[in-house]
């Protein structure tokens, strides 16, 4: 859809998307450079989710999620008051989901994440089926400084986790990347398809995580489609909070009982038909909104 400029705007705010876009990840790099020099003080290294420093763990927690807020919602509230036709871009939190999307879609959703357990298994197996030995022990080397936050002996643990990290710091980083990013890609390219992967390569590529690069990669298209789709950020919102808590439910009862794990291998070929199976869902939230909502949410 093209955009109405307003004649008596500055130049640098009718700027095209693409500039736009260039701007909205300065503010992200710079937010991110921000927090990395406060961090490298050991008297505030907990806002980073650094826990070597003796931090009590729920303090560690807490300063992800205020981290989290910084990085990707602060870009985005100044990235709109740069930019006020951009403000839109917040109504995608602000509406009521209900109400603009409806309840359907969302029951939809604890279902999606189950049938996509088994793709993901197979995806992080043929992830790390391409790494060298030499890069598997990097990445468990690496595993270690975050093994604090994930090690939950107690049920307030749990819940610590699903709070700061699976609600908190999903909001936001699904508003930077499916609410920010993913619109004004959407809108550069004129290419949902193109818009939804880049979006995902970016966002996955940004988690310097490569032993998960696959699964999470796949994951961030489908939340592409939820939202482009659904035309609701909360449906991917919804989606990757239910994947994160039910992850960090996992890991809980997984170190409560050893033998968890080999309770829940999958076999190889049912991978291909749970993704097949998830990408059918997303079409079934697509057919249920393409006749109720005419207006994409890349306004």
């Amino acid at each position: 859809m093209s955009e109405s400029k307003d004649p008596g705007a500055p130049s640098w705010r009718t700027l095209p998307p693409s500039v736009r876009l260039w701007a909205l990840f300065s503010m992200h790099l710079m937010a991110g450079f921000l927090i990395g020099t406060i961090a490298t003080s050991a008297s505030v290294s907990w806002i980073v989710g650094d826990a070597s420093q003796g931090w009590p763990i729920s303090l560690v927690r807490f300063g992800l999620a205020w981290s989290s807020a910084f990085i990707y919602a602060l870009p985005v509230l100044l990235f709109t008051q740069f930019f006020p036709q951009e403000k839109l871009l917040l109504q995608h939190v602000s509406r009521n989901p209900l109400a603009h999307v409806g309840w359907k879609p969302f029951l939809l959703l604890p279902l999606l994440v189950l049938v996509f357990i088994p793709g993901d298994d197979m995806l992080h197996l043929l992830n790390r089926s391409f790494m060298s030995t030499g890069d598997l022990l990097e990445i468990e080397a690496s595993r270690k400084s975050v093994e604090p936050i994930v090690r939950m002996p107690l049920v307030n643990d749990l819940l610590m986790n699903i709070a700061m990290i699976s609600v908190l710091g999903t909001i936001c980083q699904e508003l930077f990347y499916r609410g920010a990013v993913l619109s004004l890609f959407t809108r550069w390219l004129r290419n949902v398809h193109a818009a939804v992967w880049i979006t995902a390569l970016i966002s996955t590529l940004l988690q310097y995580e490569l032993s998960a690069f696959l699964p999470r990669f796949v994951f961030s298209g489908m939340l592409g489609y939820l939202f482009i789709y659904g035309r609701s950020l909360w449906l991917p919102v919804v989606t990757s909070v239910l994947y994160s808590t039910l992850s960090f439910v996992y890991i809980y009862y997984a170190d409560l009982y050893p033998g968890l794990d080999a309770a829940l291998t999958f076999p190889y070929w049912i991978g291909p038909l749970s993704i097949g199976a998830a990408a059918t869902l997303i079409l079934l939230i697509r057919r249920y909104n393409e006749p109720k909502l005419p207006e994409p949410p890349v306004v």
